[in-house]
């Protein structure tokens, strides 16, 4: 599943012996999958983070993402543990340098964004993604061709 959405406040919450960091979710855009079928905190779709669990991204609340996700609870909600996430930062999508998702610190300035590794690959031109559209359009086609 890959929506964009906004990350609400963090909140905990225990199932048995499990404690998991919780950010709700404000889905702006589905566009693969189906956001309904995402795990659910106090009404809204959420991502549920294993607690203690090592190397995940800073995350923050009010942070706009771009995200591809697994519909289940796990370690982390996220395709390739941290690598399916893509902060929109300073109207730009986000990424380290080294190709894996950036954790939201610092500028998105002079970044450029390859498009997400097996989700889509950037236009045949080999223009560099850095627009949340054109990210969006190329996941689209990337996915329409497969």
């Amino acid at each position: 599943m890959i929506v964009r959405a906004t990350l609400g406040t963090p909140t905990t919450a225990k199932e048995g012996d499990v404690t998991y960091t919780v950010y709700p979710l404000s889905v702006t855009e589905t566009i693969a999958g189906d956001a309904a079928s995402l795990p659910q905190h106090m009404g809204k779709p959420a991502l549920f983070f294993l607690q203690g669990v090592q190397d995940l991204p800073a995350l923050s609340g009010g942070q706009e993402v771009f995200a591809l996700l697994y519909a289940r609870k796990a370690d982390s909600p996220l395709v390739g543990f941290n690598q399916g996430l893509y902060p929109v930062v300073n109207g730009a999508v986000s990424v380290s340098p080294a190709g894996s998702a950036a954790t939201g610190a610092g500028s998105a300035t002079g970044t450029e964004v390859a498009a997400p590794s097996g989700a889509a690959t950037a236009p045949a031109t080999g223009t560099t993604i850095t627009t949340p559209t054109a990210l969006r359009d190329a996941i689209r086609a990337a996915r329409e061709n497969r």
